[in-house]
């Protein structure tokens, strides 16, 4: 219908494949003979859910080369959040999974085919820095020529001209999450990461682990001791309270610095976070090299923040932060 009755102008078709979620179903034959070699059941029909959107791709692309022969096109594909490896879902060797902002939960792929895309730059991979999933929205309204209303300031950034230029990306930071009431549900404090160029920040974010992909039938220990679990609807629930941030680091305050914080923000005190801040000039004359961010944190949540260098460490295992002295 586009092309009958807006045939000048550029068109937007957005698919969202429901696949590769959970919950776990295959129609067989075909699809699961294709993934007879997996070894664990459920990554298997993973592995053949994936393979029909795969057979459905196929499909779209083949009616985009009929319908638009000729003409300009360009197709994306990305996700958008980590797997859930209690459906069947991995995201090794990063940490943790859907639904939590350590990197398995937030880093996905994309892939990107077209006509306007350069020869050259078939089945290559685009590293010249971050892209995030806002910076389409820019990039494809630049590249249909849209003029976008003037509501507000954009979040994303166009990026087409650093992908095919294999140049630096102009994307630097972003606000990964910030939610003032976190714990889905339980409402157990701030949790919030932010990334600029190399370094990821994080603050009263639920510990998680490293999710090893199953290479048999069982689930990994890491599976198994997880309390998080996908709901039928696909969403996450935690069947305890695990998802209070409350233990979710190792640092500790040295004891002038917890003494001094404590004096001035009893334990119990309302408005935790806020007593700190408006006490900060006090006490950070015995937290001299604990952060405001830190001593926050672990005074009025029991966790510490996390600092990575992402370029570095993509695993999160080194938390730059994690200093018993500070």
């Amino acid at each position: 219908n586009h092309k009958k009755n807006s045939p000048n102008k550029p068109g937007f078709f957005y698919l969202p494949l429901q696949n590769v979620h959970a919950p776990l179903e295959s129609p067989g034959g075909k699809y699961e003979a294709a993934c007879a070699g997996v070894p664990n059941e459920d990554r298997k029909t993973f592995c053949a859910v994936a393979s029909i959107a795969d057979d459905a791709i196929g499909n779209l692309t083949a009616l985009i080369k009929e319908e638009f022969s000729g003409e300009d096109y360009l197709v994306i594909i990305s996700g958008d959040n980590g797997g859930m490896p209690s459906s069947a879902g991995n995201n090794w060797p990063l940490r943790g999974h859907k639904a939590e902002l350590w990197e398995g939960g937030i880093r996905n792929n994309a892939v990107v085919w077209g006509s306007i895309l350069p020869d050259k730059l078939h089945g290559t991979t685009y590293d010249g820095g971050m892209v995030h999933i806002t910076d389409w929205h820019a990039t494809l309204a630049e590249l249909g020529g849209s003029s976008l209303p003037p509501k507000g300031a954009l979040d994303g950034v166009d990026v087409w001209d650093a992908i095919i230029g294999q140049k630096e990306s102009p994307r630097k930071e972003f606000l990964v999450n910030y939610d003032p009431c976190s714990g889905h549900g339980s409402c157990s404090g701030v949790e919030w990461a932010y990334r600029q160029g190399d370094m990821k920040l994080s603050y009263g974010v639920s510990e998680d682990t490293w999710y090893p992909l199953p290479t048999t039938d069982r689930a990994t220990p890491e599976i198994v001791q997880s309390k998080a679990k996908a709901t039928a609807s696909g969403g996450v629930e935690w069947i305890t309270s695990n998802e209070s941030p409350i233990g979710a680091g190792s640092t500790s305050l040295s004891p002038l610095c917890t003494a001094a914080a404590t004096k001035a923000c009893p334990t119990g005190t309302l408005l935790c976070s806020q007593c700190i801040t408006t006490n900060w000039a006090t006490i950070s004359k015995s937290c001299t090299t604990a952060p405001e961010a830190t001593v926050s944190a672990y005074m009025c949540y029991g966790v510490t923040a996390w600092l990575f260098n992402i370029t570095a460490d993509p695993w999160e295992i080194t938390n730059l932060l994690d200093n018993s002295t500070i």
